[in-house]
């Protein structure tokens, strides 16, 4: 999806699988949309549903832990970092108009 900030290269992501967003008072969340749910380190985001993250947190996107893509809430080589300063309230990860919601899809 070209209105997602965060894209995938994968087969076993949907194309609007999750959303990572900031709230006013600098909260982030992701909810999980798609019909394999997000995991947050070890725990199920379950389909519909929304957790809060921190620091060091790493969300597992895909349909089996073998495949997952991993991203660290504190970047490492291949991740995208998400931390608090990165996703202010009211501001995008990518550059262009206010948006305080990050979802992330496939590229295909």
């Amino acid at each position: 999806d070209p209105n997602s900030d965060i894209r995938l290269k994968s087969n076993h992501v949907s194309r609007t699988h999750a959303e990572v967003h900031a709230e006013p008072g600098g909260s982030v969340y992701v909810t999980s949309l798609g019909a394999v749910p997000v995991r947050v380190n070890d725990e199920e985001v379950p389909t519909g549903t929304s957790r809060e993250l921190f620091t060091g947190d790493k969300i597992f996107v895909g349909i089996e832990e073998a495949r997952m893509r991993e991203i660290l809430f504190e970047g490492e080589d291949d991740t995208v970092v998400l931390g608090r300063e990165a996703c202010p309230p009211q501001q995008s990860a990518r550059a262009g108009p206010a948006s305080p919601k990050h979802g992330w899809a496939s590229e295909d």
